[in-house]
């Protein structure tokens, strides 16, 4: 926990996470939503460039971001990244 807060966390699609083209992200924003979850894009600046990250989430507990990651892994055939939110 930080502060009252409870501690929460999101799932990156991967392989990187961040990408250039929205194409290519939509697409696997796309194979993520398919299965179920809940996801978002966010805008980052990174090396100067925006990209596009796709997050899955926040969950509540690690344990549920944990099956989330696994249902992007089974159900979308993506690794993903379970982060701190």
């Amino acid at each position: 926990r930080m502060g009252s807060y409870p501690a929460r966390h999101v799932v990156a699609a991967q392989p990187s996470g961040a990408y250039l083209d929205y194409e290519n992200a939509d697409k696997i924003y796309q194979r993520v939503a398919g299965v179920g979850l809940p996801v978002y894009r966010e805008a980052a600046e990174i090396n100067g460039k925006t990209h596009v990250r796709l997050r899955s989430g926040p969950f509540s507990s690690r344990e549920e971001a944990d099956q989330a990651s696994a249902r992007i892994g089974s159900g979308a055939g993506l690794q993903s990244k379970v982060n701190p939110y």
